[in-house]
């Protein structure tokens, strides 16, 4: 077994942050859910048409924030391979936020098609 076998991967759903006392109403609420339908639709869309996964597996994935195995993810075309990473001592490396990766990978995307 390698490190990289025991990896597991989130999918969790978008969401979002109220930091201040808001008052909402029923119309509020109906926008908020509606922007969050949105981007699980989005974001279901490009894993289905990057993988072999059929769209409403995608969408329930994100739905039940389920975690998948190291097994999972390539036998859906979700990566390649997993493997275990190997950096040599004294490498340079760089720090990436995940949004900005998420960012560029849909512009790759959409520049492609």
């Amino acid at each position: 077994m390698t490190p990289s076998s025991r990896a597991s991967f989130t999918f969790h759903g978008v969401g979002f942050d109220i930091t201040q006392p808001v008052r909402l109403e029923q119309k509020n609420l109906r926008e908020y859910v509606g922007s969050i339908d949105a981007d699980h639709t989005r974001i279901a869309g490009v894993v289905h048409d990057e993988t072999r996964m059929p769209l409403e597996k995608v969408k329930q994935l994100f739905a039940e924030a389920q975690t998948k195995d190291a097994q999972f993810v390539p036998t859906n075309g979700l990566v390649h391979e997993v493997r275990a990473v190997v950096i040599p001592l004294g490498a340079r490396t760089r720090r990436y936020r995940v949004a900005d990766v998420e960012a560029y990978l849909l512009q790759s995307r959409r520049a492609s098609h």
